[in-house]
């Protein structure tokens, strides 16, 4: 196409878009649109921040006991949130115990339901891609898997060659075994017409890999009712009976009447423990809280709780090309995709009574729903060639994660639009508190961290500005219930329960996921079974060196390490999505196999 051709074309595409569009279109809003309600958006995480800053700030000069209040409404929120995590984490390990007695495999009860399974893969080295092709080869009904190597046309002939030595290898395994090929320097239009180039990273790629794939299935004459979609990252082992547990659940929820399935996602616990004993410390206790949180946050969802999906999920094919649940200028992508099928659901609905002229409102909301899988997804923690480059590079994982602060922007930006959009009385109870809830959880592990540092912070200035002493917290006080949860005798009394949470659950998780398994020969001959996170024996036993490890990190380390790769992180990250959004630099992280784990046999024959 010649140069003025394509403008052409996207002169018509953005008159399109501006023009004004029939029906809702709160569901495609993005953050990077050139109207101020966008720019509104980006900068509420900031503004949010910055408030508690003032208002912290406000109290250090007026009232100390305003600031104590304050101080202590922060460390008890944290406190109970992370409690609260560790509790169902907790619950969930002994649900995955119960889970993971059994070998007998989900008996689908309706032919036709086939996996697509889109691996978004950059610069990983080919055993890391190979090991997961194994899991997914070991996997029940691998033969009806369509299987999509995401590449980037930026990785050049070495990706190429890649592609072809593994479709080659684990080609017989699937229905399909495909690559598709992202190329770089597109664009992703919005809806008011403005654009933004990709961000070059997993989102774009799967934008592209996931409407590839969809798009020759439909030509292949596939049922889009039948194909179940799972992301997955490249260094990730799934259970064997992942797939046919996740079929299994599609298929009674359509037996059951009604259209629950066609708005259900699926989520298993991710835990990145594989080259475990060769992590550093930085990547360990990464793990642990991210584990704890993620882990509480599936268990939840048994209990009617709420979560997102993350790094590893599944969810109908369909859904998510409708939904436009991937876009190319997002960093965070999985909280993406379940907000924007989110938002698409309430859309769909919303258009539905539109011709209805009664009871309108009743039980009005977002039909999509989070089940869980506890069945766990076995995944890789930072680790580079040296100690010192892998510190590095999980600074540039932390920032990365930190990103997802924008998806805070996102959720306020789409429920914006919505309110303007929809009629009042759609805004139900139930719609409103499940958007509610939907940015609290976010906003609870971005943002209240950092606020509570903030506090505390002032507090302690409070402190030495008093003679080193907090006059309303003497030996006499008349508010020691207060003093106490402020902090005021000791300012690190939240990080107490935490830390025995991480520290009871991180045993937990590894021992029951990784080290029992193996014991006890639990699918002995599948890969996900044979992963052990690389621990020597400790006086006969893997389990003392577990704990010894884990105790270690959390007592030494962790108080050390959130200040760097927690709370300024995440600072940063509101600055950034403020006045640039998710324009970022998505930098890989490197994902090294220890030497047990290169040395574990393949299945390609």
């Amino acid at each position: 196409l010649s140069k003025s051709s394509v403008g052409s074309i996207v002169l018509a595409m953005s008159n399109a878009v501006s023009e004004k569009p029939d029906g809702f279109t709160f569901h495609r809003s993005n953050i990077h649109e050139r109207r101020r309600l966008a720019t509104f958006a980006r900068l509420f995480p900031l503004f949010c921040f910055l408030g508690v800053v003032a208002c912290a700030a406000v109290s250090f000069a007026l009232s100390e006991r305003m600031l104590l209040t304050f101080c202590a409404i922060l460390n008890v929120s944290l406190c109970l949130g992370m409690s609260y995590s560790g509790v169902l984490c907790l619950l969930g390990i002994r649900k995955v115990a119960q889970e993971l007695r059994s070998e007998a495999v989900e008996v689908v009860q309706e032919e036709g339901i086939q996996h697509v399974i889109v691996i978004a893969n950059y610069k990983e080295d080919i055993e890391i891609l190979s090991q997961t092709l194994t899991s997914l080869a070991q996997a029940a009904g691998s033969h009806a898997f369509h299987v999509v190597l995401a590449m980037e046309a930026r990785e050049g002939d070495p990706a190429v060659e890649k592609a072809n030595m593994l479709s080659q290898n684990f080609g017989k395994h699937f229905a399909s075994l495909t690559s598709t090929w992202h190329p770089a320097n597109l664009r992703q239009v919005h809806m008011d017409g403005s654009w933004d180039p990709e961000i070059p990273g997993k989102a774009s790629n799967l934008k592209q890999a996931v409407n590839d794939v969809y798009r020759d299935l439909m030509k292949d004459g596939k049922d889009a009712s039948s194909l179940l979609l799972t992301v997955a990252d490249a260094d990730v082992l799934f259970h064997p009976r992942y797939f046919s547990y996740v079929a299994n659940d599609y298929v009674q929820l359509r037996a059951q009447g009604g259209d629950r399935h066609e708005w259900t996602l699926w989520q298993a616990p991710q835990l990145p423990f594989r080259n475990y004993f060769a992590s550093p410390a930085c990547s360990r206790v990464w793990a642990y809280v991210a584990s704890l949180y993620e882990f509480g946050g599936v268990a939840g969802l048994s209990l009617g709780s709420d979560h997102f999906v993350f790094s590893t999920y599944s969810l109908p094919l369909r859904l998510a090309v409708e939904a436009e649940a991937h876009e190319g200028d997002v960093i965070a992508e999985d909280h993406h995709c379940y907000i924007r099928c989110f938002f698409y659901s309430v859309m769909k609905e919303a258009m539905r009574r539109s011709g209805q002229t009664s009871d309108l409102s009743a039980g009005f909301g977002a039909k999509t729903q989070l089940r869980p899988v506890f069945l766990p997804v076995k995944a890789t923690s930072v680790v580079s060639e040296t100690a010192l480059q892998t510190w590095k590079d999980r600074w540039l994982q932390a920032k990365r994660h930190a990103q997802g602060v924008a998806e805070v922007s996102c959720i306020v930006l789409s429920a914006a639009d919505a309110l303007r959009q929809l009629p009042f009385h759609l805004w139900t109870w139930q719609f409103t508190t499940s958007v509610a809830k939907m940015a609290g959880r976010l906003m609870y592990i971005h943002m209240l961290p950092s606020c509570q540092f903030i506090a505390t912070i002032f507090l302690a200035l409070n402190w030495v500005c008093n003679g080193f002493q907090i006059q309303m917290c003497g030996s006499d006080t008349r508010s020691p219930l207060l003093c106490g949860a402020a902090g005021a005798w000791n300012p690190a009394w939240p990080a107490i329960p935490i830390t025995v949470f991480i520290v009871a659950c991180s045993i937990s998780m590894v021992f029951v996921v990784y080290l029992q398994p193996l014991e006890r020969g639990h699918f002995r001959s599948s890969i996900w079974t044979s992963e052990a996170g690389g621990l020597p024996l400790t006086c006969g036993s893997s389990f003392w060196t577990l704990s010894g490890l884990v105790l270690w990190d959390c007592l030494l380390f962790a108080g050390i390490l959130v200040l760097p790769y927690g709370i300024m992180v995440e600072i940063l990250a509101f600055w950034n999505v403020a006045f640039r959004g998710n324009r970022f630099e998505y930098v890989t992280a490197t994902k090294a196999l220890a030497t047990e784990m290169q040395n574990r046999p393949l299945l390609t024959t």
